[in-house]
């Protein structure tokens, strides 16, 4: 191995860490689970833990580091040792739920997710991750009521709201009122490529596909993909989505494609917006959703 890998670099810090305390490596994998690096936060808080097995903190956040690695089963096992410890610990039991959404056990995320808001109503973060779970389930109305409570409490959370939640909007076919928030959403940023096919989809849904904008939003999300402004994954989904919109099955049926290998969310998403709907009994559009499908 030579000198200076990651890997061997990572040995010798967790050698050193070893003749520390628990805390102190808890801290150090912490710091790296916040900068991303997965696989060593997951690493540095298995040596923690060998040493303090009943560190609450430590097992919760080597739970969240786990599933940030998408390592969702090993995941819920850490929250649930976790809670097993603190039985009221809100934050392991929240991101719990969240693991569990991961793994469509929708009704076990719903569970952890409503104990916690149930005893803290403000938990910005549970009421910021429960629409994912309400919106699989298609229990709209639910999950818009949860948006406008965590958007009331930090807006913060989520970017290009207009366009995301016009996207609700026209889940629940309120295209008017989609229009009208991803009017808003674009006059504050004239390049919001999630409010411009937003917007065009509840144009095409509620006055017709002449009506609405398609080649003008296409254009602007290639020029967001060539810019490299906006995830890779969620622009192809859109681009899917207005080949859909034109009747362009096998370039819809490969933009989701590549969208659904390229980010996590197309693949729900596709469940739900209307653009899609001329393709549910399509074969192949079916075995590419198939991992999302609810029972």
């Amino acid at each position: 191995m030579p000198l200076g890998s990651p890997k061997l670099q990572l040995d010798v810090l967790r050698d050193d860490l070893r003749r520390t305390s628990p805390q102190t490596i808890a801290a150090e994998a912490e710091r790296r689970r916040c900068q991303g690096h997965w696989a060593a936060a997951v690493a540095l808080f298995e040596d923690c833990l060998a040493q303090a097995p009943e560190y609450a903190w430590a097992w919760a956040h080597h739970g969240e580091a786990l599933r940030e690695g998408h390592r969702f089963e090993e995941a819920v096992a850490a929250f649930s040792r976790a809670l097993s410890i603190q039985p009221d610990y809100a934050w392991a039991k929240a991101h719990r739920g969240a693991a569990y959404y991961y793994l469509r056990r929708y009704d076990d995320a719903l569970r952890d997710l409503n104990e916690v808001i149930d005893a803290q109503p403000d938990y910005v973060w549970a009421l910021a991750y429960r629409p994912h779970v309400t919106i699989a389930l298609k229990r709209y109305r639910e999950a818009l009521a949860d948006v406008d409570a965590f958007l009331a409490l930090d807006p913060s959370l989520l970017p290009n709201q207009e366009g995301e939640r016009g996207m609700l909007l026209n889940y629940l076919g309120r295209y008017e009122a989609s229009i009208a928030l991803c009017d808003l959403g674009l006059a504050k940023q004239s390049d919001d490529f999630i409010a411009a096919y937003t917007r065009t989809v509840a144009l095409a849904e509620s006055r017709g596909r002449q009506q609405a904008p398609i080649q003008a939003t296409r254009d602007l999300l290639q020029r967001c993909r060539r810019e490299r402004r906006g995830d890779a994954g969620l622009i192809a989904y859109r681009l899917g989505g207005l080949a859909a919109l034109e009747g362009r099955r096998e370039e819809a049926l490969q933009s989701l494609a590549t969208a659904i290998m390229l980010h996590h969310e197309p693949i729900e998403t596709a469940r739900h917006d209307p653009v899609w709907r001329p393709f549910h009994e399509d074969a192949d559009y079916r075995a590419l959703i198939a991992r999302a499908e609810v029972s």
